[in-house]
């Protein structure tokens, strides 16, 4: 049996079995320190490429298209991404955007959100409130590297339409 309760007595039996080995084999395995060493930084080589590697590609959803953010140097890609999965390198990530019809509205509601209405004042000094609502749609053949941010694009939007 596998798990039998009988004792097996082998050469190599006994307490401090593992010394004994080594003793009567002449092998030792850990005698030379640089050979360790030379073990510990291979392991761990092998897990920080792995890492990079892994970390290097980048996916987008089939409704975004991306340009590529290295965060090293700072700078935006000028070709954009479409959907699925692309390899970008290490320290790069996706700016996201929308392929979608993006609607942006400027009207008072009760809401406290940031769209409001645009106050103005005539000539003669009356106050108008412009209520306008538009949509948008985001162009993935025009170069947007102007754009660093993908949560402030609809921000720079929204001071262009109130500065109309």
């Amino acid at each position: 049996f596998f798990f039998s309760s009988r004792r097996r007595h082998t050469r190599c039996s006994g307490v401090s079995w593992a010394r004994r080995c080594v003793q009567e084999t002449g092998e030792n395995i850990m005698a030379n320190p640089l050979q360790k060493l030379c073990g510990i930084c291979a392991c761990v080589s092998v897990v920080t490429f792995i890492t990079l590697l892994v970390t290097s590609f980048s996916s987008l959803e089939y409704n975004d298209f991306g340009l590529d953010y290295s965060w090293i140097t700072k700078s935006v890609g000028e070709k954009p991404f479409t959907n699925g999965i692309h390899f970008l390198g290490v320290g790069h990530h996706f700016l996201r955007f929308p392929k979608t019809v993006q609607t942006l509205e400027f009207m008072n509601t009760k809401d406290t959100s940031l769209d409001k209405a645009i106050v103005s004042r005539t000539e003669d000094g009356l106050e108008v409130q412009l209520e306008i609502s538009f949509q948008y749609v985001l162009n993935v053949a025009v170069s947007y590297t102007h754009l660093t941010l993908p949560t402030i694009y609809s921000v720079q939007i929204s001071v262009v339409a109130a500065s109309l």
